[in-house]
């Protein structure tokens, strides 16, 4: 079968599953899809029945490169100003602090594991061990969403986790991005090498570049298709000049993102497109992702993703709780508001695959797999948890909510039982 019709195939099959299979599988079963569809990629993959060939996956290249900018994209749109300044800080300071132990937590722990059963120098460990504590941090927005509908209630645990789906997205991304500008190779034929602040620089311009491009070809174009062609046609630009230089395109087309959801007139058509077309070419992603996923069974790879599971656990769940304790508001928002956080996602995922087709990763199969690992362990049972972390924290139907900064402390914290598996 040749690779166009084979793409065709993917878009369609994302397409139905978008518009008929996983809006009805959240509604029924309180399930974000996704995990499934990697599973399928892994089945039509070469590692099983090679529906899917090797040299059909490299042609597949800039499908997943434009896809990766559409998750940027879609990342950077949700740093709206004016939605943003009315979070209170109370949420900011409890997602940050989880984000931050989370990402050390992890990077620690990996880091001390790949020199010891690898024997990989601390200078060879470190940069995998990042790029996992990146990955680490990454939550799934849609499990929040759909958990909280699930339960027909809102609350302040509700803000908060939907604030800290952000913070950690953004945490994650502008981490592996600065990642990747620390650890940039040196480039031959250059009269001298830019240096790491350079190379962020860099990596930071082409983003802000790509915005600015956008707003000069859209003008005050009022066409929503002109619109769509200019949008796919800047983030083609950022991602495709991000990748050529061995930089994050993830983290340029967030920052394209942001600023076009700041700065134009058109942000409303924007984040229509984006939602339309978002979850199709997550979908294709996951399946590529899937076929090309190569999973190993020695103890080098298998103990490292158990250890990088564990440690997101730890980090999550003690870094949420003692961030609460801290601020005092566990009787708010209990003690394993965490768990809510334990859902992975397509960004996850994204980090993994843009540090396993970086020319200079160290270890780049053993990090892609633990963002595979965690996407199917977690990703199935992601809003189910969200809905028994919440159920007992948020207010009957009709009653008052509790504000952020509400009560102290009782004795018996809510939801300090009983709030999840």
């Amino acid at each position: 079968m040749s690779s166009g019709l084979l793409l065709l195939l993917l878009v369609g099959l994302a397409l139905l599953a978008t518009h008929v299979v996983s809006d009805w599988v959240a509604r029924k079963l309180v399930v974000v899809s996704g995990a499934e569809y990697l599973v399928i990629g892994v089945l039509l993959g070469p590692a099983v029945f090679g529906v899917l060939t090797e040299a059909q996956l490299v042609q597949f290249a800039p499908v997943r490169l434009l896809v990766l900018g559409f998750i940027g994209l879609a990342l950077g749109m949700r740093c709206r100003l004016s939605a943003l300044v009315g979070v209170p800080g109370i949420a900011w300071r409890l997602a940050f602090s989880q984000a931050f132990l989370t990402l050390a937590t992890v990077a620690a722990l990996t880091a001390v594991l790949l020199g010891a059963i690898n024997g990989t120098s601390v200078a060879d460990a470190v940069p995998p061990a990042i790029a996992l504590g990146a990955i680490a941090v990454v939550s799934l927005p849609q499990a929040v969403e759909v958990g909280a509908r699930a339960l027909g209630r809102e609350g302040p645990t509700v803000e908060l986790l939907r604030t800290a789906t952000l913070v950690d997205g953004l945490v994650g991304v502008c981490t592996f991005g600065m990642l990747l500008a620390l650890n940039h190779p040196a480039v031959a034929g250059l009269g001298r090498t830019p240096t790491p602040t350079e190379w962020a620089v860099i990596a930071t311009g082409i983003g802000v570049a790509s915005g600015v491009l956008f707003h000069l070809f859209i003008g005050s174009e009022s066409s929503s298709d002109r619109v769509v062609v200019s949008l796919a046609g800047a983030t083609l630009l950022a991602t495709g000049a991000a990748a050529h230089l061995g930089l994050s395109p993830l983290y340029s087309t967030t920052v394209m993102g942001a600023i076009l959801v700041n700065t134009s007139r058109h942000r409303d058509v924007l984040e229509g497109i984006l939602r339309r077309a978002e979850r199709p070419l997550v979908f294709v992603m996951l399946i590529l992702a899937g076929a090309t996923w190569r999973p190993g069974v020695g103890v080098a790879l298998v103990l490292p993703v158990l250890v990088y599971l564990l440690a997101r656990w730890v980090g999550k769940v003690g870094g949420a709780r003692f961030a609460a304790r801290a601020n005092g508001v566990l009787g708010i928002h209990g003690h394993d508001w965490g768990r809510a956080l334990l859902g992975q996602g397509s960004l996850a995922l994204a980090i993994g695959f843009a540090w396993l087709e970086n020319d200079n990763a160290v270890l780049p199969n053993l990090v892609f797999s633990a963002a595979v690992a965690g996407v199917l362990f977690t990703d199935l049972s992601a809003a189910r948890t969200v809905r028994r972390v919440l159920e007992p924290l948020l207010p009957p139907e009709g009653a008052a909510a509790l504000t952020v900064g509400g009560p102290a402390e009782p004795a018996e914290p809510a939801g300090a039982t009983g709030a999840g598996t």
